[in-house]
Order: structure tokens, then C-alpha cells, then sequence
């Protein structure tokens, strides 16, 4: 059982060391030029990364039904 605790604990701090965080994603309504964002999400807060998948395209087809389309990803 403290072999277990100190293994959950490990993950965890590891997670909030890296920021288990999901990029943004950026969105922009062609007719206002107003911009909008989903994300970051935290890893922490959900179950799987699924989830953060899920919660992602969740806010992307909202924002997208009020007419903004993502934009391209900034390349480093």
C-alpha cells in the first residue's frame, strides 16, 4: 500500500512539475475578427487524455456553430 501512495505521488508531482496542460487551441470569427480559445485543459483534472480530446472538441464545434475557425498552429 506505500509502495502505491508514493508511486501516485511521484506521478502527480511529475504532472504538476511539466504542467500536464494541453496546448490552447486559437479560433478566429472571419466576420468580427473577434478571437476566442479552448484550452489549456489540465491532465490532473480528468480521467484520461481522452477526456481533454473530448473537452477540446467540445469548444471548438461550439465556437465554430457561432463562426470562428481555428487557426493555424504557431510553429517554434
Amino acid at each position: 500500500m506505500t509502495m502505491r501512495i508514493t508511486t501516485v505521488a511521484a506521478l502527480a508531482a511529475v504532472c504538476l512539475l511539466t504542467a500536464c496542460k494541453s496546448e490552447p487551441i486559437y479560433l478566429r470569427n472571419a466576420a468580427t475578427g473577434a478571437t476566442a480559445q479552448c484550452g489549456p485543459y489540465n491532465h490532473l483534472l480528468t480521467t484520461t487524455n481522452t477526456n481533454v480530446s473530448i473537452l477540446e472538441q467540445k469548444c471548438v464545434s461550439a465556437l465554430k456553430e457561432q463562426g470562428y475557425e481555428p487557426l493555424a498552429a504557431p510553429k517554434y
